[in-house]
């Protein structure tokens, strides 16, 4: 899989052998129930385990197979990355407001790095990224959009 080591892959296999221990190929909610409840000392509660499960089983069949743990891990992983400079960016362009990024504070962001977008291409940016449709991107939104386009990351690393 792109973007990770031999070493994170051998880790993240590591880590499905103990949700998997009888090498069936996929995890199930009662494995997921016996080892967070051994890692953690607290069992879930029935929302907690729906929420897990629904966000690994792509499928919905109750089967967790390793490259869909391994395809949410990889994005858990490449989230965090993003974290602490979607994190900075979103108070330094949101002047301290935590609702979310204007448009207009996000063509500042692409203009520091070098774009000159229209208006009508940020409102398009915006409406493709903002979930929720409040016409704002917001910090999990500016975390995607960061961690969907390598290039602008680099290029606000960079400059």
């Amino acid at each position: 899989m792109d973007g990770i080591s031999a070493d994170q892959l051998a880790e993240f296999a590591q880590t499905f052998s103990m949700f998997d221990p009888n090498d069936r190929g996929y995890f199930v909610r009662a494995d997921v129930q016996r080892v967070l409840a051994q890692v953690t000392s607290k069992e879930l509660s029935v929302a907690e385990l729906e929420d897990i499960m629904s966000e690994y089983d792509v499928e919905g069949d109750g089967e967790i197979t390793f490259d869909m743990f391994l395809t949410v891990q990889v994005r858990k992983m490449k989230d965090s990355d993003f974290e602490e400079p979607a994190r900075q960016l979103f108070k330094l362009l949101g002047k301290g407001k935590d609702d979310g990024l204007r448009p207009k504070e996000l063509a500042r962001l692409l203009e520091k790095v070098g774009e000159n977008p229209e208006a009508s291409q940020v409102e398009e940016l915006v409406q493709m990224v903002d979930e929720d449709g409040k016409g704002l991107v917001e910090l999990d939104e500016l975390k995607r959009l960061l961690a969907g386009s390598d290039e602008l990351y680099r290029k606000l690393n960079d400059g």
